[in-house]
């Protein structure tokens, strides 16, 4: 699930499918009521590779309870990336789904699941059916988990 923090500056203005927020105090409401225990914050585009809404949510929903996805920039460093693993992060997303399938996030992608396996950590991808089908061999020989984001896009005719 994703969090927007009204309070947080979002890329380009965007309010993002119309949502203006949806808070961890929101979120800890929903859950309560549906008898919900456990939950995995998942960076949304709209604050690019600003990943303190998600540690923030992380925190509030409860460490030992909540995992979060971030989105990161490709020169990250390992520093970096151990602080968000600390702060509960537990994978990277990438959300390529509108872009050509020569684009470089393939490469960055590819260039960051050693990284992320050292740390035991997951790449999620946020990519088509079809991007995933074109870079079936490079997903096949990455040497972390790969997570499948929004179930590949499929189309609704599945």
């Amino acid at each position: 699930m994703h969090i927007f923090d009204p309070d947080l500056p979002r890329a380009g203005g965007s309010t993002g499918h119309g949502a203006q927020h949806a808070t961890s105090e929101d979120y800890m409401r929903l859950k309560q009521r549906l008898g919900i225990d456990r939950a995995v914050v998942v960076n949304p585009r709209y604050y690019l590779t600003d990943n303190r809404a998600t540690l923030d949510a992380i925190q509030a929903l409860g460490p030992d309870r909540t995992r979060g996805v971030a989105v990161v920039a490709p020169d990250i460093s390992d520093g970096e990336l151990l602080a968000l693993r600390d702060g509960g992060i537990r994978g990277v997303r990438y959300t390529t789904p509108h872009v050509d399938a020569r684009h470089p996030v393939f490469g960055e992608a590819q260039a960051l699941a050693p990284r992320l396996a050292a740390l035991g950590m997951h790449l999620q991808l946020h990519w088509t059916v079809d991007q995933i089908v074109t870079h079936q061999d490079l997903l096949l020989h990455l040497p972390c988990t790969v997570v499948i984001d929004h179930m590949g896009r499929l189309p609704k005719s599945v």
